[in-house]
């Protein structure tokens, strides 16, 4: 079991406070280093290729550099406005037909912006669906200088569900989201306030817990130490930059989500977020189903935010057959 790598046993806890000193001074080292990592990502201005970011332009470069072609959207279909949550406001996409009443919600992954959702949605697009994505906290328009990951975007998909009820039709709503943003889809099901309203998720990608996911990271993609010599109490020292007590743990509250139909797809081949995670909810949450409405789409090619462009109609088709048979 991979989960099992980096538990820490007692041979490690030894090791730890053989190495104390050295151990606590590394990872406070390291912490400050992906902390700068997490929130140093360019939000706003011209990309190296001269366009605009999360504006549509931006959108059509993604779609190009991931050699996405199979997504449609016009310019002159979409609006963008803001959403007032907690006295910030929050910078919406939107394709928008007042007679229409189904909804989908895409949700970015971290260093993204709302624009980069839309590959994820053409299918709803086609199929007379509404559309929104948002900006999330230290994203795009966001100017927080720290992201919280998903923790936020849990309440904020709670507000633009209230934002819809309030202003328009709604029959049913569903999410869709890629990594992190994957992530806070099923956390929302968990916890949301409106997790009932919420017909269906496709999550690709999504992290387990950040606590496993830091140790992972750091490891396999950044120091290539072992683990626990550079991840010494890093969740909580993350926490505490925040000012926040979420644990980050979809894993944990899985079973909280059991009502929920949701789609997992993973890649074999994903260095970032590894297949297993992905593996480890379906396979938990399934176990809390009186009858199964949850799957999984095990892919073996494809790097992280890759699925959608290798797979493209198939994956389109894939998530849409999902969604459908959730239709209210």
């Amino acid at each position: 079991m991979e989960r099992a790598k980096y538990l820490i046993t007692k041979d490690i806890k030894k090791s730890i406070k053989k190495n104390k000193t050295q151990v606590e001074q590394l990872s406070n080292d390291w912490f400050l280093k992906y902390s700068q990592h997490l929130n140093d990502f360019q939000k706003e201005g011209l990309n190296e290729s001269g366009v605009e970011l999360n504006t549509f332009e931006h959108h059509l470069f993604d779609n190009r550099s991931k050699r996405i072609n199979h997504v449609e959207f016009d310019k002159n279909e979409l609006q963008e406005f803001n959403v007032n949550h907690k006295n910030k406001l929050v910078s919406v996409v939107g394709l928008i037909n007042r007679s229409a009443h189904r909804w989908v919600i895409g949700l970015h992954d971290w260093s993204e912006n709302k624009y980069q959702s839309l590959r994820m949605l053409e299918q709803y697009r086609k199929n007379g669906y509404n559309i929104i994505s948002f900006d999330t906290t230290g994203h795009g328009k966001d100017l927080n200088e720290k992201t919280d990951l998903w923790y936020s975007t849990i309440s904020t998909i709670d507000e633009i569900i209230r934002n819809i009820k309030d202003n328009y039709l709604m029959s049913q709503v569903g999410l869709v989201g890629v990594g992190f943003g994957a992530s806070a889809a099923i956390a929302h099901s968990e916890i949301g306030k409106k997790k009932s309203s919420v017909n269906w998720i496709i999550a690709d990608s999504p992290i387990s817990d950040l606590d496993t996911y830091f140790k992972y990271d750091l490891q396999n993609n950044f120091t290539n130490m072992d683990w626990w010599k550079v991840s010494f109490n890093f969740l909580d020292k993350f926490k505490r930059s925040l000012e926040i007590k979420y644990d980050f743990d979809i894993l944990k509250d899985i079973k909280k989500s059991f009502k929920t139909p949701i789609m997992f797809i993973a890649s074999t081949n994903n260095k970032k977020v590894p297949h297993w995670m992905t593996e480890e909810l379906y396979e938990n949450k399934i176990k809390f189903e009186k009858e199964q409405i949850s799957e999984l789409w095990l892919t073996n090619k494809s790097e992280h935010q890759k699925i959608v462009s290798d797979f493209g109609k198939e994956y389109m088709e894939k998530t849409f057959n999902f969604s459908s048979k959730w239709e209210k």
